[in-house]
């Protein structure tokens, strides 16, 4: 079990998000880059502000790098988080080799 909390600055006042799945899948790529991954894991957010949330967090191990074409590579073994929680957003990054600043999300 994890207690992860994220402020942020909204209109002048520090506030907390109780559900921060983009800041949990941030924990991922660092349990992959030490080594403890495959791993899952549970979250609690919010409980301090009075909107408390449990999310999963399932890390994959890091696999081999996986060929997308014209020299795009992504690396295999993702990063879920989820729960019971309002899902504002997903996506995908894909970052080209060897040309500098190229990325596009998806």
């Amino acid at each position: 079990m994890v207690v992860a909390r994220f402020f942020y600055l909204a209109f002048g006042a520090l506030v907390e998000d109780p559900a921060t799945g983009s800041a949990c899948a941030n924990l991922g790529g660092w349990l992959q880059l030490a080594g403890r991954a495959p791993c899952q894991i549970d979250i609690e957010q919010g409980d301090l502000v009075g909107r408390p949330s449990r999310l999963r967090h399932t890390v994959e191990a890091p696999g081999e790098v996986e060929e997308l074409g014209a020299g795009a590579t992504t690396p295999t073994g993702g990063i879920h988080v989820g729960g019971d929680v309002v899902d504002i957003g997903r996506g995908f990054l894909e970052i080209r080799a060897g040309v500098a600043g190229a990325a596009s999300m998806r």
